[in-house]
């Protein structure tokens, strides 16, 4: 097992400073102290072969997967052509339904790039849309025009106001939720994908195969689960960074994997929720006597750690609903001892999100030892 830490380029400044002075010492016959200017100059060389040794040493592990970033990690995902590129950034979308003031006996166009703005950023249909005659609204697809998650979660009916407005135009609403905007995939995500890859040329429907091209389908999904019920049936199940996913996201999952290059012919994939299994958080504690002039400030901290916990608890699909985490993250606060009611320890099925919120938070005061 390599160590985290691990160092292709052992160069200790201290043991070189040592050397050089032994050295000159053998050298000249002259005795070194350390207030010697020779010794001062010493200290200066190894500091900075020191510094030097240590940025050969970062350079040289970066050439190994694990410890590649920013550009050297593009340039090890450039091995592997396109599958292996950094997901970029995306920018959300959603449906906007667009009115028309009254019935007309010929269709109504509703051009591409069509603007509707939101009081912060700008949405553009994607395509030409037609209100067909005889009908009075048509929905259609927009992209925003910044990317990034930030443009998430817009709730449907808050997009309204349409800037180029074209002829019988009445009224618009988004329908949907905005969703699929994303950043740039971070180091971690990427790497992860990167080790994934070798699955990834088959197309015998194994399961890390479909992990990986659902989650090369959009930076937002944080966790796959597949499953197989029945004979050709595959169940795959997404989880965002979100939550649960959208159903554009959840199209563009099934796109990507029913390709023919990617999915077996007898192969019948679909792409479904996780299910949400809920808890609450009902706890009391006491801070210790040793902690007393902390109180105010444990206590401060504490619905923040049980909030990051429920975050933590709901990243991935399958993670068992364990108490003894929250305990812990709890005392390393500085708190003394937890009455817990619940969560109770819960296995969760790797088709399945824990989902919590807290219900009680009681602090019961100072304990002494």
């Amino acid at each position: 097992m390599i160590e985290e830490n691990y160092q292709i380029i052992d160069l200790d400044p201290y043991e070189l400073k040592k050397d050089m002075v032994l050295k000159y010492q053998e050298l000249t016959g002259k005795t070194l102290t350390e207030a010697s200017p020779e010794t001062l100059i010493f200290d200066t060389v190894s500091y900075l072969l020191g510094l030097q040794g240590e940025k050969q040493n970062d350079e040289t592990k970066q050439n190994y997967l694990r410890y590649a970033r920013g550009t050297r990690l593009d340039l090890y995902g450039e091995m592997y052509g396109s599958r292996g590129l950094r997901l970029s950034q995306q920018y959300s979308k959603t449906k906007m339904r667009i009115w028309i003031s009254a019935v007309q006996t010929q269709d109504v166009v509703v051009p591409m790039g069509t603007r509707i703005f939101n009081g912060a950023y700008y949405f553009s249909t994607d395509y030409e849309a037609r209100v067909l005659a005889g009908d009075l609204h048509v929905d259609v697809t927009v992209t925003c025009n910044i990317s990034g998650s930030g443009t998430n979660g817009t709730l449907a009916g808050t997009i309204t106001n349409l800037v180029d407005v074209f002829p019988y135009y009445q009224k618009c609403e988004n329908i949907e939720v905005t969703s699929g905007g994303a950043e740039l995939e971070v180091d971690d995500n990427y790497r992860k994908r990167l080790l994934m890859i070798p699955e990834s040329f088959t197309n015998a429907g194994s399961e890390g195969a479909y992990r990986f091209w659902a989650l090369s389908t959009n930076q937002t999904i944080t966790d796959v689960s597949i499953t197989t019920p029945t004979p050709g049936a595959v169940y795959v199940y997404v989880l965002t960074s979100n939550g649960l996913a959208s159903q554009s996201v959840k199209d563009e999952v099934l796109s990507v994997l029913n390709d023919k290059s990617i999915r077996p012919l007898t192969d019948n994939v679909s792409v479904k929720d996780p299910g949400e299994v809920n808890y609450n958080v009902d706890l009391q504690y006491y801070i210790g006597k040793e902690n007393e002039a902390l109180a105010t400030s444990i206590n401060a901290n504490v619905t923040a750690e049980i909030n990051k916990y429920i975050s933590w608890q709901k990243e991935v699909l399958g993670r068992d609903i364990n108490p003894d985490e929250l305990i812990k993250r709890l005392k390393i606060l500085g708190v003394k001892r937890v009455l817990i009611t619940s969560p109770v320890f819960t296995p969760i099925s790797s088709q399945n999100v824990a989902v919590g919120q807290i219900s009680n938070l009681q602090y019961l005061g100072i304990e002494a030892e």
